[in-house]
């Protein structure tokens, strides 16, 4: 029960930063491509630009954000996009406020929704 609670009190704090605006976002956005280097990392650009979008991130990639398939969360982003991609389906995204897999340039991903 003590978990259900604190699961419930994370969530209303995540849903309330991502209301405030503060959060970098893109919705009813297509994918105009997805790219993967060979080390794993990747980027997903959409057809228009992210709303608050972080300081990190270069000018060119406005409209982009990036990840890792090296990890499991990554890896279904991918296919996520690839999927929305495919069907030509607009998208809902989250940025996570910090440009981990490529430094100053591009910033990383952390939710992705097909609508």
């Amino acid at each position: 029960m003590k978990k259900l609670v604190i699961l419930a009190a994370l969530f209303i704090c995540v849903n309330s930063a991502y209301a405030a605006g503060d959060i970098s976002k893109i919705t009813n956005g297509k994918i105009e491509n997805v790219r993967i280097d060979n080390d794993g990392k990747g980027i997903i650009r959409f057809n228009k630009d992210i709303l608050n979008i972080t300081s990190c991130a270069d000018e060119y990639y406005h409209s982009a954000f990036s990840f890792n398939v090296n990890t499991p969360g990554s890896q279904a982003i991918y296919s996520m996009a690839l999927t929305a991609k495919a069907a030509d389906q607009p998208i809902m995204a989250y940025g996570t406020g910090s440009c981990s897999e490529y430094s100053n340039k591009v910033e990383s991903i952390d939710i992705l929704i097909i609508q």
